[in-house]
């Protein structure tokens, strides 16, 4: 006999209820919180997106957005938080 086929990607709900995201959408939205961050430094600090991204990926560790794991991702948004609260 079979095991049940596991649960379909695009995201659905835990047995708790909690809805979980795929990792491609979890992906997604980190990028625009980290966007969001960015945005949001820039108008703090008046250094270019260019500064800002590049302080950002240097402490976290990313090489480019568009390769960055979710723990990478997120790293950056912390980064990016505690920036935000120093400024």
């Amino acid at each position: 006999m079979l095991a049940p086929p596991p649960p379909l990607a695009g995201g659905g709900e835990t047995p708790a209820g909690m809805v979980t995201l795929t990792r491609k959408e979890e992906k997604l939205r980190l990028r625009e919180e980290n966007a969001t961050v960015a945005r949001e430094l820039v108008r703090r600090t008046r250094l270019t997106h260019r500064q800002v991204n590049a302080e950002l990926n240097r402490v976290s560790g990313v090489r480019k957005i568009s390769e960055a794991t979710i723990d990478q991702l997120e790293q950056r948004v912390r980064a990016g938080d505690r920036w935000l609260a120093k400024s």
